[in-house]
């Protein structure tokens, strides 16, 4: 009985180690390769348009088909001051939302950040980030209909310096 416990041991280490193999080989498997490191690409220092004052700290509200900034109402773009930013969001939308931060530059590009599902108007919502200088997108990727939220003008840029 041990022997064929053996033998059954033996083939099934053969065939794990060859699938191993085969992996490694075509490709599916990348043994050892390091992890990339996303950075967003470079800003430059005449980026920041003139008269915005940084800041380290924004609330951003999710209403129905639309982000806004308080105080900024309907503004596109967003301006912090790194590394440390906070966002502090709410809603004031009817259905729940999600919130994704995606790299908008650099060589992970769309790449998610930090995403938050299923965002309802009754709790507020505080992230504490470390972002590098650079080029961000905040946007609600659910679905409606034919086109997801972001399509319909659910999205800000945020640029850190």
């Amino acid at each position: 009985m041990s022997n064929i416990f053996s033998i059954i041991t033996l083939l099934f280490l053969a065939v794990a180690v060859g699938f191993l193999g085969w992996l490694t080989f075509t490709g599916k498997a990348k043994i050892g390769e390091p992890e990339k490191t996303c950075q967003p690409a470079p800003l430059a220092q005449s980026a920041l348009p003139a008269g915005v004052v940084l800041k380290d700290r924004v609330v951003i509200t999710m209403q129905d088909e639309r982000f806004s900034i308080v105080l900024q109402p309907l503004q596109k773009t967003v301006y912090l001051r790194g590394p440390i930013v906070t966002l502090v969001i709410n809603s004031t939308a009817q259905r729940p939302h999600n919130f994704v931060i995606a790299y908008d530059s650099g060589n992970c590009r769309g790449e998610t950040i930090r995403k938050l599902e299923r965002v309802y108007s009754t709790v507020d919502n505080t992230l504490r980030l470390q972002l590098k200088p650079g080029e961000y997108l905040i946007y609600c990727d659910l679905k409606d209909g034919a086109r997801t939220h972001r399509e319909k003008g659910e999205e800000l840029k945020l640029i850190v310096y």
